[in-house]
């Protein structure tokens, strides 16, 4: 498995705009991690000891309508998003979120040999757990070359399940202690995408004054209409 560090990549995977996800359709992935490598003491992250061969579960979601950041280049794109987040279901639980995805298409930058893949990857990590300068984690997932063309964000969970395998490292650094990590690295399996609509806020007013008026109705039936 390739040795990718949170730290090492900081500055060219994860990175914050104004992208907004308020009014689009929201993809939630599910997957299982089969843990293959632990160091340190992960217990002091998620309560629980984490050892090789454990199985973690967890979801991410993914802005289908954010927009390419790199547009000059059609084999490569950059998303920014807001609110999306990964989700690790393990003791405790963890939640991070995610600043952007990337998506690369090797049909015509790697063709024709077998071994290219097209992947997409992301960082999600936090500088707010307690006691850690970093917790974080790599998701990097890859299709087949011929499953989907361009470096367009997946659109569907149609789409986006042409992603069946891939990588996943967790890395959680020390306050002052730079060369103690505590790290989790294994292969990830999709094991479900689903689509979640985000109700757009005139949605919600109107979700909202519906209640009210119907409470309003009940008052009025109680006390006779006046």
């Amino acid at each position: 498995m390739p040795r990718w560090s949170v730290s090492l990549v900081l500055s060219g995977l994860f990175l914050t705009g104004s992208a907004s996800s308020s009014a689009a359709d929201t993809i939630r992935v599910k997957f299982d991690v089969t843990v293959g490598i632990t160091e340190g003491a992960l217990e002091d992250i998620f309560g629980v000891p984490v050892r090789t061969g454990d199985v973690v579960r967890g979801s991410f979601t993914i802005d289908s309508k954010a927009v390419d950041t790199n547009p000059g280049n059609p084999d490569f794109g950059r998303y920014l998003t807001t609110g999306n987040f990964l989700r690790m279901d393990l003791g405790t639980g963890l939640t991070l979120p995610v600043g952007s995805w990337q998506v690369s298409d090797a049909t015509s930058s790697c063709s024709p040999n077998p071994l290219c893949v097209d992947t997409l990857n992301t960082v999600a990590l936090s500088h707010d757990f307690p006691g850690f300068d970093i917790v974080g984690a790599i998701v990097f997932l890859s299709a087949p070359p011929a499953s989907r063309q361009g470096d367009r964000l997946p659109q569907s969970p149609a789409e986006l399940a042409a992603y069946t395998l891939g990588n996943f490292v967790f890395e959680g650094r020390r306050v002052n202690l730079p060369r103690v990590t505590e790290e989790m690295r294994g292969t990830l399996r999709v094991r479900d995408v689903s689509t979640d609509p985000t109700p757009e806020p005139s949605t919600l007013l109107l979700v909202g004054m519906g209640a009210a008026g119907l409470a309003s109705r009940r008052r009025r039936a109680r006390t006779g209409g006046n």
